[in-house]
């Protein structure tokens, strides 16, 4: 291992100060049990003056809490995080929120989020009364003042998260104070360590005068409250919220500009019967849609939370994936699809990217979102929604049907082998840009990519057949190259 990897995976930790009240306390046990000890051997000593014996149990009691409670108000003094490659660790003060648990690994924080002490978020406010705030899918949280943090321990935060907690989901006004904390300093620096976060946030959405709902927004009737914004932009957002009993969810929101009123009453009336045929959809690989409902003119579909990493956050992080990896992960989404497509009617997914396939923590593929909104955008606004490269040419037209699905697969498969978004409304071949790629897989992921309806396999079972046709050519030339050796 190299000096530099060494460095990189070295412990980093932060403290401040405490406010003193667990320490004060087991200070004043400390002493306590210190005047005990002494007055025990006060006491042993007239004992023994007197022929009685001392009594060593009652001592070495006195002792033992006098030395446990002195060091626990050293360990309370201050409060600490320590951060490693497989785990951030938080002091003894966090053990009651984080419900026992006071470390965890990185994928288990599901989000970072901003709030006030009372649990709203006001724009103008300063960081005096500001807290992140860590969200932990297994259960728990940990709120940490801002205004005991300086601009050094906030930039290890960002460090190690960026480094080791990709997954977590950072909210946008964490991200811009981050910026405002260290651009005044370091500008270059600032823009650097949030890049990929703005990216992420980015993808799917451009600059509009929609305004997103703002941290601590109670929903439909109180059942849902906003912990963090995930994506915004555009005619929708989407984000991580917790339902009155305390579980985490996803709402995607969808709110459209004015446009005539037939448009509108159509574009409606095809959310809520979509809506209604997701809410039905029970696959164990797919994001359940649990309700719909609509509230100041803003639609919602209300989703399960599924923990684990989106396929364009792997990719950006680790680069092109491997084939045998690739092909694991296109029969698993091609199952999803064969699940919807084989409803009744068919459901279109119109919106399969890297962004809406998570690799969860059982390493199986997941989709999280669904092309229900897309397509009442659509109706509503003339508007194509989606991201381009992955459109098949006949949804480009405005005529999706389930082979669209199979093309945006095949995109999807372009980007996993290369790192690299295909070319909008054309035929992908991955091998073009990365020759390490088989001419099997490039002829297949070409085919999944036709601009010809024809030339596209004809429906997923056909697509499952070819990909274990693949997987299993695949591993008998492995099995040779090892006999050959």
């Amino acid at each position: 291992m190299t000096d530099e990897k060494k460095k990189k995976d070295e412990p980093l930790e932060i403290r401040w100060q405490s406010d003193g009240a667990g320490a004060a306390i087991c200070g004043l046990v400390s002493v306590i049990c210190l005047l005990t000890v002494i007055a025990q051997f006060i006491i042993a000593v007239l004992r023994c003056l007197s022929g009685i014996g001392p009594d060593f149990p009652v001592i070495g009691t006195a002792m033992a809490a006098a030395i446990i409670s002195t060091g626990l108000a050293s360990e309370l003094k201050y409060k600490r995080i320590k951060m490693e490659k497989q785990k951030i660790s938080f002091s003894a003060h966090f053990i009651w929120s984080m419900l026992g648990k006071p470390s965890r690994k990185w994928n288990d924080i599901g989000a970072l989020a901003l709030q006030e002490d009372d649990g709203e978020l006001q724009p103008t406010t300063e960081n005096e009364n500001r807290l992140m705030v860590f969200h932990f899918a297994s259960g728990g949280t940990a709120h940490v003042p801002l205004k005991e943090l300086n601009v050094q321990d906030l930039e290890t935060l960002f460090r190690a998260s960026k480094r080791w907690g990709s997954t977590a989901i950072m909210a946008p006004e964490l991200i811009e104070l981050r910026r405002k904390l260290v651009a005044g300093q370091n500008p270059k620096l600032a823009i650097s360590l949030t890049t990929l976060w703005e990216q992420e946030l980015q993808l799917h959405f451009a600059t509009s005068t929609f305004v997103p709902l703002s941290t601590g927004t109670q929903l439909h009737q109180n059942r849902f409250r906003v912990i963090a914004q995930i994506q915004a932009g555009g005619l929708s957002a989407i984000y991580l919220a917790r339902n009155h009993e305390g579980r985490k969810l996803i709402l995607k929101e969808l709110v459209l500009h004015k446009s005539d009123e037939a448009s509108m009453q159509k574009a409606k009336e095809l959310f809520t019967r979509e809506a209604g045929f997701l809410v039905k959809l029970k696959h164990p690989q797919i994001a359940r849609v649990h309700d719909h409902f609509i509230e100041n003119n803003r639609d919602y579909l209300v989703l399960d939370y599924i923990p684990g990493q989106s396929l364009r956050q792997l990719v950006t992080r680790d680069g092109p994936q491997s084939e045998d990896k690739v092909l694991e992960w296109a029969h698993g989404i091609a199952g999803i699809l064969l699940y919807l497509h084989g409803q009744d009617p068919a459901i279109i997914h119109r919106d399969l990217t890297p962004e809406n396939l998570v690799l969860g923590e059982d390493n199986l593929i997941h989709l999280i979102d669904f092309g229900a909104a897309n397509e009442y955008a659509a109706t509503a606004t003339g508007t194509l929604i989606g991201k381009q490269a992955y459109i098949a040419p006949e949804q480009f037209r405005g005529k999706a049907e389930p082979a669209s699905d199979i093309y945006a697969l095949g995109a999807t498969l372009h980007f996993l082998l290369t790192g690299e978004d295909p070319e909008a409304l054309s035929v992908s071949h991955p091998a073009t840009l990365r020759p390490t790629v088989s001419q099997q897989v490039d002829k297949f992921v070409a085919s999944l990519t036709s601009i010809d309806l024809a030339g596209r396999p004809k429906n997923c079972l056909e697509v499952i057949s070819k990909i274990a046709s693949l997987r299993a050519t695949e591993r008998g030339a492995i099995i040779s190259l090892g006999n050959k050796k």
